[in-house]
């Protein structure tokens, strides 16, 4: 009886830097199980390729968490079938590290971890399966210490980013890791990439960025607009350069 064949993992790549754009590229599509389908350095192509061949992995350099990249990535997740955003940083603060989990990336790693850390990233999205959001039950709050614990931050630097005691992540901490029945931080990765818990919490649709006339508009009245709904207030003279990356931020949350 033959073995049945596995289908290898499309994995599409964006860096600026061609030589190491193409090198990753080469190394990806050396591995068992994965073929690189594209290579791009602007965010715009790498959308658009997404789209019209939507793979099943993005690997992304990002630089930092500035509105252009939270963009890109937002646009990434509005791609469907979604792909799993994996994005490598030059070891970028928790708080940035939040902002890009909560625009849609699945996985960050640091590229101080090189490339072994990568391929245990593209490995983790091997043994994803289909299901709901959180079918191990973990909270909003625990899935973003479960980012950043992944990403390799301290306890100290969770608990200042998202304003909360170290004792009480440590707490967050021991529940994750009995939710997901793991011991390490490795093995939490691991089991959150394999359950589909690294989806961040998405909008509801509803979501509305109000253009005010100017200067002229007092606080009392951007207050008011907030305060019947608006998500976000933009300056008529400046709402063609914010809005793409307002409505990003206000899909990711804020």
């Amino acid at each position: 009886m033959a073995a049945t064949r596995t289908r290898a993992r499309t994995v599409v790549i964006r860096f600026l830097d061609a030589l190491l754009r193409d090198t990753v590229a080469v190394w990806v599509d050396s591995l068992a199980g994965y073929q690189v389908t594209g290579a791009v350095s602007g965010r715009a192509a790498l959308v658009e390729l997404c789209r019209e061949h939507p793979p099943d992995v993005a690997v992304v350099q990002l630089g930092s968490a500035a509105a252009d990249e939270l963009t890109m990535i937002s646009a990434l997740r509005g791609v469907r079938p979604n792909p799993h955003v994996v994005g490598l940083h030059p070891a970028l603060d928790p708080a940035s590290l939040l902002r890009l989990h909560r625009a849609g990336a699945n996985r960050l790693v640091s590229s101080r971890a090189g490339l072994s850390g990568l391929r245990a990233a593209l490995a983790e999205t091997q043994a994803r399966r289909p299901g709901p959001s959180r079918p191990a039950g973990l909270s909003e709050r625990e899935l973003e210490v479960l980012t950043l614990l992944s990403a390799g931050c301290p306890v100290t630097e969770i608990a200042d980013t998202l304003e909360i005691s170290p004792h009480t992540v440590t707490n967050h901490k021991r529940h994750i890791f009995t939710k997901l029945n793991v011991h390490s931080r490795a093995q939490a990765a691991a089991e959150a990439d394999r359950l589909g818990l690294d989806r961040p919490a998405r909008g509801t649709g509803t979501e509305r960025v109000v253009v005010v006339g100017g200067a002229q508009d007092s606080r009392a009245a951007v207050a008011d607009l907030l305060d019947r709904g608006a998500s976000a207030v933009l300056g008529a003279a400046d709402a063609a350069d914010l809005l793409p990356a307002a409505s990003a931020l206000v899909t990711a949350g804020y």
